[in-house]
């Protein structure tokens, strides 16, 4: 296993201050056991990415832009033959037509 230096990573959860203070990166997957000369309690989390953050996001954004354009595009289709459409004119009952 390496180790490195942790980022300025630190967060508060319900009350309780985390600070990371270490990045372990293991060669290969498996079972793998810590131990660390704190003093204090130490927990082990998988990094977080900002793209399997921001990945979905990114797709149901695209996903509601493709949407709209197709809306407006249908909006526009029914002005255009709402405006083109030929009208009946009917004269009163009981007038002579010209």
């Amino acid at each position: 296993m390496s180790s490195e230096p942790a980022s300025t990573l630190n967060t508060h959860a319900r009350g309780t201050r985390y600070e990371s203070f270490g990045r372990v990166t293991a060669p290969e997957t498996g079972t793998y056991t810590l131990s660390c000369d704190t003093g204090t309690d130490v927990i082990a989390a998988p990094p977080f990415e900002v793209g399997s953050f921001l990945g979905p996001l990114w797709w149901w954004t695209a996903g509601g832009l493709v949407v709209s354009l197709g809306g407006i595009v249908l909006a526009i289709i029914g002005i255009v033959r709402l405006a083109t459409r030929p009208t009946e004119v009917t004269a009163p009952s009981g007038s002579r037509a010209p």
